[in-house]
């Protein structure tokens, strides 16, 4: 069956995680683009291998994660939820306008340094490196978590860009996958869905290009 298909002999099974990770790496290796944010979503950001490895770019991670990650704020010894930081009213919410692909958006935000939790070999949580957590509340009420690796001086001001630098990915995705068949490939050669993989890029890359032209909204 793989040779049927066309997978290599030497592929083996990678996890999603795995396969991110492998293919940031192999892009910083090359150094032909000059990165300096890495944003995840939660599945990638609660991968704590994953991110510790992110540490060892030269880049800034931005990364969602889950209401139970636990970090350490300073001078404590036990660790809290970030969850709990955003029930805590010792840290206030400040107000903040994010420029979406919708127009400006109202949010309410903390922002706290903190350090990183894990765990030792005797699964006790020890103090990792140092993060800031990012903790974002939507005006009906849901609430996003968020860690970064950005230095300890950085303005808030690039937290919140940093903060909104997914959403266009996604919406890369979304038109993608409902106006140019990426997620329509039928076919059962890996050659064929990386090819097909491509030309979806490229015809995408056309449109925003004339979309940008034009200065018009190619997709509805």
């Amino acid at each position: 069956m793989r040779k049927k298909c066309g997978i290599f002999d030497d592929a083996k099974f990678k996890t999603k995680n795995e396969i991110a990770l492998k293919m940031i790496q192999e892009i910083f290796a090359k150094q032909t683009l000059n990165i300096k944010w890495i944003g995840c979503d939660g599945a990638l950001g609660c991968d704590h291998g994953f991110v510790d490895a992110l540490n060892e770019l030269p880049a800034h991670y931005f990364v969602s994660v889950h209401n139970d990650e636990r970090i350490f704020l300073p001078n404590e010894t036990i660790p809290t939820t970030v969850k709990a930081l955003a029930e805590n009213d010792d840290f206030q919410w400040e107000k903040v306008s994010f420029d979406t692909s919708k127009g400006l958006r109202n949010s309410s935000v903390k922002i706290i340094r903190a350090n990183a939790c894990r765990t030792d070999d005797k699964n006790k949580p020890v103090k990792h490196t140092e993060v800031w957590v990012y903790i974002r509340r939507l005006p009906n009420g849901d609430t996003r978590y968020f860690q970064t690796n950005a230095p300890a001086d950085i303005s808030q001001t690039e937290l919140h860009e940093a903060a909104t630098l997914r959403w266009p990915i996604e919406q890369c995705f979304e038109e993608c996958k409902s106006y140019l068949g990426m997620a329509d490939f039928e076919g059962r050669s890996y050659n064929g869905f990386m090819r097909h993989l491509l030309f979806v890029i490229i015809a995408h890359f056309f449109a925003t290009s004339l979309r940008l032209e034009l200065k018009k909204t190619i997709f509805p």
